[in-house]
Parts: C-alpha cells; sequence; structure tokens
C-alpha cells in the first residue's frame, strides 16, 4: 500500500523557511524507517544537492515507511495539510550520518511550538485573508499572519 494513499498532501507551505540545506553526495547507504508517531499526515521531504526541497513520500498517521538513502542527505517532515514543521528525532532536521548503515528508525514528532507559533497556526486556520486586518492585534502579529498566507 502507498503510505501515503490516505493523506492528501494539501501544500508544502514554510519550506523555503528552511535555508541554505543542502544534501552532499555520497555512496554509503543507510537503511533507515521513518514512522509517523503524530495525529497528523506527515510529508517527509529530502533536499536534493541543489538544496531544493523534494517530497517523498507523505505518511499518515502511526504509519512508516522504510527506506534507503545516503550518509550526508537531509530530511525534514512537514504538516501535509498544513505544512508546519514535525520534528525528526526531536530536532527541525535529520542528517543521516555514519553508523545508520545497519539500520535504525527515525521518530516524526510534533515538536513544542511557542505561544506566537501556536496562535499563528490557529488563528491562520480561522481567519480568511482578508480578516486578519480587522482583528484587534499587534500589527506585527497580523504581519506574521499575513506571511502565513504568502508561504
Amino acid at each position: 500500500m502507498d503510505p501515503g494513499s490516505k493523506c492528501k498532501s494539501v501544500k508544502l507551505a514554510n519550506t523555503a523557511a528552511v535555508q541554505s540545506l543542502q544534501s552532499t553526495e555520497s555512496t554509503t547507504k543507510c537503511s533507515i524507517r521513518f514512522e509517523n508517531k503524530t495525529s497528523r499526515c506527515a510529508d517527509l521531504l529530502w533536499f536534493d544537492f541543489r538544496g531544493l526541497a523534494v517530497r517523498y513520500c507523505t505518511l499518515p498517521p502511526g504509519t512508516g515507511v522504510n527506506m534507503v538513502t545516503f550518509v550526508g542527505h537531509l530530511w525534514v517532515c512537514r504538516d501535509s495539510e498544513t505544512g508546519d514543521q514535525l520534528f525528526i528525532n526531536h530536532s527541525d532536521v535529520f542528517k543521516a550520518v555514519r553508523g545508520t548503515e545497519i539500520g535504525i528508525t527515525i521518530m516524526i514528532t510534533i515538536p513544542i511550538y511557542t505561544l506566537h507559533e501556536r496562535c499563528l497556526q490557529v488563528l491562520s486556520r480561522l481567519l480568511p485573508k482578508d480578516g486578519i486586518k480587522t482583528l484587534e492585534i499587534p500589527e506585527t502579529l497580523k504581519d506574521d499572519l499575513l506571511k502565513r498566507y504568502e508561504s
């Protein structure tokens, strides 16, 4: 079964926010398993040798995928629906390193968001873009909300 068959990837928002990530070429293979421990559909993204994010697959909640990658390859994970950052082994970025050639399991989890980020997540889901300017909140928050709609 295709790991992403139960989830539809709506957008890959905020991938541009992860600046200057670029996998390095290698011939050393690593056997790994990514497991989605969240209640969200998760887009697994590999950064290619030019620094472009490439969606490898979408994992429904509670599923995983076995793969072979290479030492020096960089991976990130995003919520499929919102584009919010998810953690890979408690970090923003997973880098395959020597020692993972024998096979390891990588956990995808939800990070502890700041109150500011969590508010932006909720408000951007509840409000249309044109409703932001009418809110009685600081202008900096309005600007941050508008940026989420642009990504």
